[in-house]
């Protein structure tokens, strides 16, 4: 299992940020870069852990495009604090941080 880049902890990371509270129960390994960028989340630890709502319930980032880009966006910016802006597009491709939430379509994320 990949160690997280935003959460050394094993909780809610959506709880914890946006919330203030810690939830440890129910907990699934969400892959914060979808499609043909799963595997390289895997291998990057741009993973965190989610509880169940946050995850797949009716408002997390499975069912909310704007929440999955803000998870995206705040990854990024954690990896490239780490690892430099060149290295984040050559493994994932995109600019996370230059798509409005605004206007969001699925397209954008994927």
């Amino acid at each position: 299992m990949p160690q997280s880049i935003l959460q050394s902890r094993k909780e809610c990371y959506l709880c914890r940020e946006l919330l203030f509270v810690q939830n440890t129960g129910g907990l699934q390994l969400h892959h914060i870069f979808p499609g043909s960028r799963r595997q390289m989340s895997d291998k990057t630890g741009c993973v965190c852990w989610l509880c169940r709502e946050h995850h797949t319930g009716r408002h997390g980032v499975h069912h909310s495009r704007a929440l999955a880009l803000w998870l995206m966006q705040r990854c990024q910016q954690v990896y490239t604090e780490r690892s430099g802006q060149e290295d984040f597009m050559r493994k994932f491709g995109k600019d996370f941080l230059s798509i409005s939430i605004a206007g969001l379509e699925t397209e954008d994320i994927l």
